[in-house]
């Protein structure tokens, strides 16, 4: 919604603010009456964002208590990287009716402007990046891992238990069992799907990462795009979360392995193991906010589209 639809708002209520008073004539009453009548229009601006800001901030303080939301650095960081996501769109307009346009022309322009800078410009950027770092590792490493285990079944055990022990030597004194089926066998071949996999896994993690810096680099460019991963960081569902949070699930499932395989080979019941020792473990990394990253693209977008409409303006008024 802030990324979409709170331009398009503030598109309605700013196209027209100088056009409308031209076509209606009522402009040269104001040139005449005021000794600065272009004060009067950016009064107008200013009106319009704190109606828009008062919005935005209602919104959030109605989300706390419905969504149970902690006031913390992450909910600042939402309502400071929106409030500024709104006033780049406040300045796109005021830059655009600098221009002394119709109003038509000055809401198709704005509106090209918003399919560009929020549809457009991001899809390109998104199949470049996915050109540049196709990732064909994504099914390598799930044919690799599923070969590497299936074909276990069919091959002697021994082989498998030795790249185990290599893996693990720590378990080497479990030696190797004669039957035909062993819990030992079995979590090896597991263990042997990952191994044989690991390279075509260690790419495809490398790459994705690449597509985030990628994207993070472009996104200096792109206001919108910039915004949404910034927003993504503060709420913890961007693409360097969802890494983080794998490496994170499998040193959590390597502890595990560690505790529970002495255990399940030397054959101990289940019974003797104190299944209340084992509480509820949740994920807490979150990316770590720098304001100056954060905030500054768009305060740079801000202050470049109103530097450019102040010149117009300036232009205007001394004809």
């Amino acid at each position: 919604m802030i990324i979409f639809l709170f331009p398009l708002v503030i598109i309605s209520y700013c196209y027209n603010l100088l056009s409308e008073e031209k076509e209606e004539s009522t402009w040269i009453l104001l040139s005449v009456q005021s000794p600065s009548p272009f004060r009067i229009l950016y009064k107008k601006f200013v009106i319009r964002f704190a109606v828009i800001a008062g919005v935005l901030l209602f919104l959030i303080i109605l989300a706390v208590p419905l969504l149970d939301l902690s006031i913390n650095r992450a909910l600042a960081g939402f309502f400071l990287v929106s409030l500024f996501y709104i006033i780049v769109w406040f300045a796109i307009s005021f830059w655009v009716v600098s221009w002394n346009k119709s109003s038509r022309a000055g809401a198709a322009r704005l509106l090209f402007f918003w399919i560009v800078l929020t549809v457009i410009l991001p899809a390109v950027l998104n199949h470049f990046i996915l050109s540049q770092y196709p990732l064909p590792e994504a099914l390598d490493t799930a044919v690799e891992q599923r070969e590497a285990y299936h074909e276990k079944w069919d091959t002697d055990q021994k082989p498998t238990l030795e790249k185990f022990y290599k893996h693990y030597p720590q378990f080497r004194s479990y030696g190797f069992p004669k039957e035909s089926f062993n819990w030992l066998w079995y979590y090896a071949m597991q263990q042997m799907g990952d191994d044989e996999s690991k390279i075509q896994s260690d790419q495809l993690k490398a790459k994705l990462w690449k597509r985030e810096e990628m994207s993070r680099t472009l996104s200096y460019f792109v206001p919108g795009l910039h915004a949404q991963l910034q927003l993504n960081d503060l709420t913890g569902s961007g693409l360097a979360d969802q890494l983080r949070f794998t490496k994170a699930a499998e040193h959590f499932h390597e502890s595990k392995r560690l505790l529970f395989y002495p255990k399940i080979f030397a054959n101990e019941p289940t019974g003797s193991i104190n299944w209340k020792q084992f509480q509820l473990e949740y994920y807490n990394e979150k990316s770590k906010v720098n304001w100056l990253v954060m905030l500054g693209p768009l305060l740079l977008f801000s202050l470049l589209f109103y530097f450019m409409g102040s010149i117009n303006f300036r232009k205007q008024a001394a004809l």
